[in-house]
């Protein structure tokens, strides 16, 4: 029951972050630091496809571009581990 707790509470700081990076955005729409907050925080919510989504400067959202293709790479390697596992090379 704790964890499901901890999970809401860092649910709810995410969501807040959220809120606070889109009013960042919508008061200085041209700042590439409130659009990269804003999509970082959609990436930790996993909403990856917004996160990356939009008319806005690939610069201003590289940061989660990049977090997102060491998330790729990661789970790459993951799973050509357990296959090696599981075929035997391992």
């Amino acid at each position: 029951m704790r964890s499901f707790i901890i999970v809401s509470a860092d649910e709810k700081r995410l969501a807040e972050a959220l809120a606070s990076a889109d009013r960042a955005v919508a008061l200085q729409p041209d700042l590439a630091a409130a659009h990269n907050h804003r999509a970082l925080s959609l990436f930790d919510l996993r909403r990856l496809d917004e996160a990356l989504g939009g008319d806005v400067p690939r610069l201003f959202v590289i940061e989660a571009e990049y977090a997102l293709a060491m998330l790729r790479a990661e789970k790459g390697w993951v799973l050509a581990l357990a296959d090696d596992i599981k075929s035997g090379r391992l």
